[in-house]
């Protein structure tokens, strides 16, 4: 019975120790962007169920902030929709010293009952931080739909962010 318990223990530490290795596979990520300005897009107020009446302007706000308030800037934005010339977006510009703006995302010829997606991205490092919990990119659905209503015709709009 002692050799069992003897040889159960040499087992137990044959484990413990094939199970540790010098696996030198580590690749160190990506490192910030020295003066990079940390443009990041908080949460938004207008991320919520909206109606817009159809003769309202088809264009949201939303806002933009940043960590590094050095220099004027403007930031380039990737714009991707589920179809093509949906979304058009204002340019995001930051005058020296301020550390919040706003720009608008308009869809003009978004038609009626059909439900399109928007992505804006900010993809240049120099711009926004790699790594981190601000987010760097807001998404988006817009569902124009006509509501049976007595009086007029409504677009609700369903936002995600």
């Amino acid at each position: 019975m002692k050799a069992i318990k003897y040889f159960l223990y040499a087992l137990i530490a044959t484990f413990v120790f094939a199970g540790c290795s010098d696996d030198p596979t580590y690749t160190r990520g990506e490192s910030e962007a020295d003066g990079c300005y940390g443009v990041y897009f908080p949460s938004q107020d207008n991320a919520a169920d909206l109606e817009l009446d159809p003769a309202d302007p088809t264009v949201l706000t939303f806002t933009a902030m940043r960590t590094n308030d050095a220099d004027a800037i403007t930031v380039p934005v990737t714009v991707t929709g589920s179809e093509d010339a949906i979304f058009s977006a204002s340019e995001i510009s930051f005058d020296d010293g301020a550390t919040e703006t706003t720009f608008q995302v308009s869809f003009p010829d978004a038609e009626i009952g059909t439900t399109y997606s928007c992505n804006i991205q900010i993809e240049d490092k120099k711009y926004a931080f790699i790594y981190g919990e601000k987010a760097s990119g807001v998404s988006f659905s817009v569902t124009p739909a006509t509501t049976a209503s007595a009086t007029s015709t409504r677009r609700s709009i369903w936002l995600r962010c």
